[in-house]
Formats: structure tokens, sequence, C-alpha cells
């Protein structure tokens, strides 16, 4: 009985997730007259632009790499419950290449007639602008990670795979053990958070379906980090680990 309202927990957390998170969806349209180079991304964000005088402050963002020429689909993804029907927002996508961005186009989203979907024609900058590198905390962190044991238990559940990836752009996803999940992350020096995480909704045995469930519990209760003979262990507002994982 514990077992399946462990797992029924899970599930009503993974829809109020999902009601929240929401998706735009579009492309962004290189303009003409640059030479295409290994490891260039679109870096597109969500940005609240109401205030005129002031940077946009970024809602979501995703990293997408530039395999070939032409328009570049996109997914990027938002919490729904922070968009405030008075405000303006505008989605704004940079090519990247060699560590600068070359290429940069905007256009409004959400509010003021405007909807989910995003067509950007990108415009050649008069400069390329150097992209700040990620410091070396968060360089650490992006990746994949395995869960090794939760709240200090020695090991997980036998056969019972929980991932984690994050990335430069502050996405978080991975594998719960049974439903794939994907959200976002802020590191500030020691301090690590988890933003809203949203799943799929599938049910898996009993000892699967409890893993997952302390796994989504130890990334919601996650307040720092400490990386430690090539582990990262999760840390709540205590200091105590909640989750351990590796490479």
């Amino acid at each position: 009985m514990r077992a399946l309202l462990a797992a029924a927990a899970l599930l009503a957390m993974a829809g109020t997730a999902s009601a929240a998170e929401a998706v735009i969806r579009g492309q962004a349209t290189p303009a003409e007259g640059f030479e295409l180079e290994a490891g260039a991304t679109l870096e597109v964000r969500l940005l609240d632009v109401s205030q005129a005088d002031a940077p946009g402050e970024a809602l979501g963002s995703v990293s997408v790499p530039v395999r070939r020429r032409g328009p570049i689909p996109f997914v990027l993804r938002y919490d729904a419950a922070a968009i405030d029907a008075e405000a303006r927002y505008a989605v704004s996508a940079d090519l990247v290449q060699g560590g600068q961005a070359i290429q940069r186009g905007e256009t409004p989203v959400l509010t003021g007639g405007a909807g989910r979907t995003a067509g950007i024609a990108l415009a050649a900058l008069a400069e390329p602008e150097p992209v700040v590198a990620a410091d070396a905390a968060t360089t650490a962190l992006i990746g994949s990670w395995t869960l090794g044991g939760l709240t200090g238990e020695a090991a997980v559940a036998p056969g019972v795979v929980s991932t984690l990836t994050l990335t430069a752009a502050g996405s978080a996803e991975g594998s719960g053990g049974c439903n794939n999940f994907h959200g976002t992350y802020s590191l500030e020096g020691d301090t690590l958070r988890f933003g809203p995480i949203a799943s799929t909704r599938r049910a898996c045995p009993p000892p699967v379906m409890e893993q997952e469930t302390r796994f989504f519990a130890a990334l919601d209760a996650t307040r720092g980090m400490r990386i430690e003979a090539g582990s990262l262990l999760l840390l709540d507002a205590s200091g105590a680990t909640v989750a351990r994982l590796s490479r």
C-alpha cells in the first residue's frame, strides 16, 4: 500500500509540474554570409522586456547544436506560473561559434497578442561579441550523472538507474528510473537549486517508483552541492547529503 501511495504521489507531482510548465516552439533563420563551424550553437532565451531601460530578465533558456545551414528549430521550456499577463516578453536568439555571438534576433511572444510560436530572423552583429564562459563550478557540474545513493544510503535499488544531465544553458533533465524529467537549475557559489521539474507519467513496479519518488524529493530539497572524489553530492539546507551521483 505504501508503494502505491508513493507512486500516486509521484504522478500527482508530475501532473502539477506539467500544468505549470509550458513550451515555446520556433525556429531561427541565420543571415547569409557566414561559414558554419563545428561546435556552433543557437542560444535561445525567454526574456521579460517590460522595462525598456533595463536588461531583460531570463525566464528560460535552451542551447541548440547547429550542425547544418538553414532554419534552426528549438523548443524552449518555461514556467507558465511566472508569466504576468500585463508584462511583455520576447524570445532572443544568438548564433554562437568560436566563443563569440555573431548573429542575433528577437521576437515578441506570449502577451500583447503574441503566441507561443516564434519565428526569428537572425542578423549579423556589427562586431562579434565574446560569450562569457561558465565559471569553474558550473563547468564541473555540466554533463551526465548517475545516482549512486540517497540520503546516505550505500546504493540504489538493484537494476534501477536514475540519471541527471546538467547543461551550460541551465537546463536539468534525466530519468528518475521510470519517467523522464526536465527542468532548470541555478548555481551561485555553492548554492544549487533546481527549478520546477516536469516529468512523464508512466507507472512502473514499486521498487522503481519508490526510488524515483525519493530522487525527485532529493532534487526538490537540494540547496547546495559539493564535488568530492569525482562524485556530486547534493545537499539540503542543513548541509546533509540527500543524493550522491557519479559520472
